[in-house]
């Protein structure tokens, strides 16, 4: 069945799978897979390039900051929206990074694996970032340090006064029942994890909170082998 045309101000618009804008790839599909391929295609080259260039006259350290600021920011670019949900994706960004580290260290050998990279490199996993900035944004609209659109995010106890506290903190958020897990359910699924004492704290303490290990690890546990999973890949 032919999709049905499009006219604005009497000119038509041309129907296109994919579509520009400000930086992101946008498909049909709302996958972002194209816009993760570009990107992943961008920063290799762009990483090949830098190592060439600067690797006999700068130190690992300096190389590791030029990354950072010039290509991870490129993977990172609008993540909140734009990390991919399927799982081949997520790992062709690992990947990426993966590639970067052995270049910038020199590991040609691969005798390193990819959390021994990231931490003498001292960088995190592309999806623990996404998965701090995700649960970074929703508590900025759950404390309305931030505004979002109406009925974006509904609290479950404004929902139902009478939900048990026990289970859930005060600041829970309401799940939609849905057939596909969107990112923002699952981030929603790891907001209402967290414990009491860390969701009642201000944005920047937040932040600095879900960063420790211990809580991040715990929230993992309570995510790992439910359909809101996303962080069990294997990066190899």
């Amino acid at each position: 069945m032919d999709a049905p045309s499009l006219t604005l101000d009497g000119v038509s618009i041309t129907r296109a799978d994919t579509v520009r804008y400000l930086g992101v790839t946008v498909d049909s599909t709302l996958s972002y897979r194209a816009h993760t391929v570009a990107v992943c295609a961008k920063v290799k080259k762009s990483v090949c390039a830098l190592h060439r260039t600067f690797k006999r006259c700068v130190s690992v350290s300096v190389l590791c900051t030029l990354f950072k600021v010039l290509l991870r920011v490129s993977l990172l670019y609008c993540c909140e929206t734009t990390y991919p949900t399927f799982a081949c994706d997520r790992l062709r960004l690992e990947r990426t990074q993966k590639f970067a580290c052995r270049l910038l260290l020199g590991d040609f050998r691969q005798t390193s694996s990819y959390d021994g990279l990231l931490s003498e490199l001292r960088m995190q996993a592309l999806w623990r970032t996404v998965f701090t900035r995700r649960l970074c944004l929703i508590h900025f609209y759950v404390t309305a340090h931030r505004h979002c659109p109406a009925d974006l995010l509904t609290l479950a106890h404004t929902h139902n006064p009478h939900l048990s506290t026990r289970k859930n903190h005060k600041n829970s958020i309401l799940i939609p029942c849905c057939k596909r897990v969107s990112p923002f359910i699952a981030s929603s699924f790891a907001y209402n994890s967290l414990p009491p004492t860390i969701v009642t704290l201000s944005p920047s303490k937040f932040k600095t909170a879900i960063s420790n290990d211990s809580v991040f690890n715990d929230v993992c546990l309570k995510l790992f082998n439910t359909k809101y999973d996303f962080v069990t890949l294997n990066y190899t």
